[in-house]
């Protein structure tokens, strides 16, 4: 069932950003960035199950083996006004397999999918407030061969997404962004933070390398006949390319 909800609203953050980038063109007045990045995250996992506690954490380097897909991306426009428009992907495919001595195989596929879409209102220089929409999904299922059997959990969220953000110059080509925000809908409640350095170059200026680190944690309530409890947490250095136009 998620995988269904998250192509269409995957569909919907392409759609969006297809009509965002006609209306740049038919109207210069807006400014538009694309932002692939690399969230290098550590991911700690905690499911509560009738009392039962699973999960684990895993650092970003044990994951690169049992990574799949990783799909991130940013893109945010500004009118020439206080007002702006944003949206995020950051979907993780991992998928891995042990064999126990006894012959039993365990196979376990997890999915995470994060999609905020919202909108920016500059209140003053170099302050932002963001708000808007998160959306996220946590499609995991583990196959243990024999007997056959499948377990399969796979909550999808949604929540109203309010936040701030600081940025400045330090230098011609330097500057920082500093962004704080919360959640809170279906889930018990996530909060997320990053702090960034920007480096300018090109010819125009107008592409930017990012860099720093991203953490954030989420927690939802008891939900199905499982009772479960999920306590999500990632945080790593991050780095992408801001294309402007």
């Amino acid at each position: 069932m998620f995988k269904r909800v998250y192509k269409q609203q995957l569909s919907l953050l392409v759609l969006g950003s297809v009509m965002c980038g006609q209306t740049a063109i038919a109207d210069n007045a807006w400014h538009w960035g694309v932002t692939p990045y690399l969230w290098a995250t550590d991911v700690d996992l905690d499911i509560q199950v009738n009392d039962q506690s699973v999960g684990g954490s895993a650092s970003f380097s044990d994951l690169v083996d049992k990574l799949d897909v990783a799909v991130p991306v940013h893109v945010e426009g500004h009118s020439q006004g206080p007002w702006g428009v944003f949206g995020d992907l950051n979907y993780i495919s991992l998928s891995d397999s042990t064999t126990t001595p006894a012959g039993v195989q365990t196979g376990t596929e997890t999915d995470i999918t994060i999609i905020e879409v919202g909108g920016v209102y500059t209140a003053k220089e170099g302050i932002d407030v963001l708000f808007g929409v998160r959306s996220l999904g946590l499609d995991n299922e583990v196959t243990v061969t024999p007997p056959g059997a499948v377990l399969s959990l796979d909550p999808s969220l949604t929540d109203a997404l309010l936040g701030v953000r600081f940025s400045g110059g330090l230098s011609d080509r330097w500057d920082y962004v500093f962004r704080a925000d919360v959640s809170g809908g279906d889930s018990e409640g996530t909060w997320n933070v990053s702090a960034l350095a920007g480096w300018h170059f090109g010819a125009k200026g107008n592409k930017r390398l990012l860099f720093g680190y991203r953490r954030m944690e989420i927690e939802t309530e008891p939900e199905g006949r499982s009772n479960a409890e999920i306590e999500l947490t990632m945080s790593g250095p991050i780095v992408g390319v801001e294309f402007g136009f």
